[in-house]
């Protein structure tokens, strides 16, 4: 860039223009100079700010790549938990139905239990009363 601007300043000179008029033109010049200069910084620093800019979406890609890896092997997880959750409902409603048809198999064993026990004891009170009867006699005589 300084080699095309000191060119075009001895393009000026061999040009034979006034003192005041080259004056001008090498301000202009140099103004132009500053905005090249200006205007190389502003692409330069687009340039870095980009590259960040790339960087860290790219690192955000990842993160987000990692944790949906992340999610997914815990969905899995999860699958395998409700799988065998659900199995064990399914064996515990097996065992409940069990149980409640043994709690009836129960109840009916309970309840000729408990007959058979007011038989028993009716049978022994008449069975007493009966055996009462003949020692009452003896004892008479």
């Amino acid at each position: 860039m300084h080699n095309n601007i000191n060119t075009l300043k001895d393009i000026i000179e061999s040009l034979g223009l006034s003192e005041n008029a080259q004056g001008q033109v090498n301000r202009v010049l140099k103004k132009v100079e500053k905005d090249i200069i200006r205007l190389n910084f502003k692409v330069n620093r687009s340039d870095k700010d980009r590259e960040i800019a790339i960087n860290l979406l790219n690192k955000s890609i990842e993160d987000l790549e990692s944790k949906q890896f992340q999610l997914a092997k815990a969905n899995e997880l999860l699958s395998k938990q409700k799988n065998e959750i659900e199995q064990k409902n399914t064996e515990l409603l097996e065992q409940k139905d069990l149980v409640e048809s043994q709690s009836l198999v129960l109840k009916e064993h309970f309840s000729k239990l408990e007959t058979s026990y007011r038989e028993l004891k009716q049978f022994s009170y008449i069975a007493s009363h009966d055996l009462k009867s003949p020692l009452r006699s003896i004892a008479g005589f």
